[in-house]
């Protein structure tokens, strides 16, 4: 009789046991997610084949990161909410890979001019049908703190306008100075439907200036100034980006100079193939590489096949130099590039660069009138041989002695436009690459207040001038001073 009992206690126990796992089964069945119920049925389908393990293992092990993300969610809301009590910008959600945007959106936004150029574009542009200059003006507000008051936006505007212009935006696009080009050229699209007359006067000014020959200095550093005066009435047309460049071409063989091609562009780029990751290089380096003239041979030459009446051809030194300054710089270094074999692979060499950048030297101006700095040395050497020796011609004794430097007609240009020719540059942001030629990360530093931030994605925080210059930079931007 008691053993009877006993069994009937013992199947009621595990009766009640059974109802208990049931019920906790239900209700942890009901807790998962649609994706997690999917799973499970699939794990319970494979453990016939003998799978079924190694889906359960897998399963916990999603827990588990997903138990790990929502610690890490709740510290970063924690550290957003800290950052808005101190008044910092917001970041921006990666929905996707595009992180690129991110980093582009946050670099131009550090930009003053160019947020300053967009915000009277709006306004002149305002009963336009436009799509991307609100949609950017929007953005570069919020990114300043000048309206706003959530931790995190999206770019979602943004990409639906630049889609109604016909570009196929996505996660695979990976390129923060492509994105930069992009957005630039639609800008420019949009304000030019609005105002066309800019962009036809900027254009008939570089054709006259690209098609005639330059046969002196001085008419050189007279046209510059032409150019200047001309460039300064309509910037308002032209985006604080848009720069030009000058391409000069000689002959080695007669020293026949061809006219001079002038380039417009929205940025520069400079190639870092050649620089060694081991020794490194700096930015300084980079430029007088991208300025040194580079030898073009098999080029027919004009004047030497005017001498002998035939086709001639000969080698030639290029040059290229700044022939108009922007308001704002975007230096691309462009560590990526194809080997022999057709792989892409990415320069991982550090650039060294500073806050404060003056680029003088590297001006189409500056390269004329050294140069005629250097003529005018010769000619009063000359003079003085001449006049020592005394072999002077009356006609030669008669003539004053050359002016150095050309100073009189320099002072006269600088003058005429003095802003447009001021060359000194500030760091206002920094786009960083991590990872590798086909996959990474991108992230911004960028200039705020009197602060540097770093801002990836949704993260912004404060950090230190010595850690900006210390990064490996992809894109540099520099805006001018103007005082």
């Amino acid at each position: 009789m008691a053993s009877s009992n006993w069994l009937s206690l013992q199947c009621t126990y595990k009766y009640y046991e059974f109802l208990y796992l049931k019920w906790k089964s239900v209700q942890y069945w009901k807790s998962l997610s649609n994706k997690s119920k999917s799973w499970f049925i699939l794990s319970a389908i494979c453990a016939t084949t003998g799978l079924g393990h190694m889906v359960y293992q897998y399963l916990l092990s999603k827990e588990k990161e997903y138990y790990v993300l929502m610690e890490k969610d709740f510290c970063e809301t924690q550290v957003i909410s800290k950052r808005r009590k101190r008044g910092l910008p917001p970041g921006l959600f990666n929905e996707g890979n595009y992180c690129y945007a991110n980093s582009t959106l946050q670099a131009m936004a550090s930009c003053d001019s160019f947020c300053e150029w967009i915000q009277k574009v709006s306004l002149l542009t305002s009963d336009a049908e436009l799509t991307l200059i609100p949609s950017l003006y929007k953005i570069l507000k919020v990114l300043n703190n000048v309206c706003g008051n959530e931790d995190s936006y999206s770019l979602g505007d943004l990409f639906n306008s630049l889609t109604s212009h016909g570009w196929s935006i996505s996660s695979d696009q990976q390129d923060a100075y492509e994105m930069l080009q992009i957005i630039l050229s639609t800008v420019s699209e949009e304000w030019l439907k609005v105002h066309p007359s800019g962009n036809q006067s900027y254009n008939s000014l570089f054709q006259s200036l690209s098609t005639e020959l330059f046969d002196t200095n001085e008419s050189i550093l007279k046209r510059s100034s032409k150019f200047m005066q001309f460039s300064h009435t309509i910037e308002k047309y032209q985006s604080p980006f848009n720069l030009s460049f000058a391409n000069k071409m000689i002959c080695l063989t007669c020293g026949y100079q061809r006219s001079i091609k002038f380039d417009v562009g929205d940025g520069m780029i400079l190639n870092l193939q050649d620089m060694n990751p081991v020794y490194g290089s700096s930015l300084d380096l980079c430029l007088q590489k991208w300025n040194s003239p580079e030898l073009i041979q098999n080029v027919s030459c004009e004047e030497c096949s005017a001498k002998s009446n035939e086709n001639r051809y000969s080698t030639f030194t290029k040059q290229i130099s700044f022939s108009k300054l922007p308001l704002c710089l975007c230096i691309e270094l462009q560590r990526t590039y194809y080997t022999n074999t057709g792989y892409v692979v990415k320069n991982s060499t550090h650039v060294q660069f500073t806050e404060i950048l003056n680029l003088q030297k590297y001006t189409f101006l500056n390269n004329m009138m050294t140069q005629q700095k250097k003529r005018s040395i010769m000619k009063n050497k000359i003079y003085e041989e001449a006049k020592l020796s005394g072999s002077m011609t009356i006609q030669l004794a008669n003539t004053p002695a050359p002016m150095l430097g050309g100073k009189k007609i320099a002072s006269e240009v600088t003058r005429s436009s003095d802003h447009a020719f001021r060359s000194t540059y500030k760091l206002m942001s920094v786009v960083v690459h991590y990872g590798n030629a086909n996959d990474g990360h991108f992230i911004c530093y960028r200039r705020f207040n009197k602060h540097w931030l770093r801002t990836s994605d949704q993260c912004v925080t404060i950090v230190s001038l010595t850690e900006v210059l210390a990064c490996n930079a992809y894109l540099l931007f520099y805006e001018k001073l103007l005082e």
